[in-house]
């Protein structure tokens, strides 16, 4: 991999030559050199140095370097300015968020959320529902294990009325008041 020197602009693919600093945009080495003309002494005090910082501090020694600065300056503006519109974005999905939330909650207080599976059948357009109880009562059923047990499995998978196995599935979700009057259904 050949490393550019941010300060310089030497490049190799040593990597012994180079320091790595903490850069999250643009070059992310300093050759040896240049850090020790400006006093980075290891691997470590380089760590704790950014790009745009150990430029500032080259462009003080040399002039000379000041595009260099300038082109920096200008990566980090524009990664700043995408990082606040996509903020800005974030903050407004989380605040519509937010607001439909509510709105659900206050329509919905005081209510219990239940899951049904509504169950639709091909051949003679029977709707049934069966929930999570449903479901458990018919393991029970089957690991119990006695002959009255296994008569009460029912097959959730098939119509009760004509016996089809050809049935479309839905989750559907109830909310039950504490009268247990359905206050409102999202299917």
């Amino acid at each position: 991999m050949l490393r550019q020197c941010v300060t310089c602009g030497k490049e190799s693919d040593n990597k012994k030559d180079y320091f790595e600093l903490s850069a999250k945009i643009g070059p992310r080495y300093i050759c040896r050199a240049c850090a020790a003309e400006l006093g980075i002494k290891n691997f470590m005090s380089a760590g704790f140095n950014s790009n745009t910082g150990v430029l500032k501090k080259y462009v003080k020694i040399h002039p000379e370097e000041q595009p260099r600065l300038e082109a920096q300056l200008e990566r980090v503006e524009k990664y700043n300015a995408d990082f606040k519109k996509e903020l800005d974005s974030a903050k407004s999905n989380i605040k519509q968020n937010f607001k439909e939330g509510m709105e659900e909650a206050s329509r919905h207080s005081g209510c219990k959320k239940q899951k049904q599976t509504k169950c639709v059948c091909a051949s003679c357009n029977h709707v049934f529902y069966y929930g999570n109880f449903d479901t458990l009562k018919n393991l029970h059923n089957a690991a119990y294990g006695s002959i009255y047990s296994l008569n009460q499995y029912k097959d959730l998978g098939q119509c009760p009325k004509c016996g089809s196995r050809a049935i479309a599935k839905k989750e559907v979700y109830f909310w039950v008041d504490k009268k247990g009057n359905c206050v409102d259904v999202e299917e």
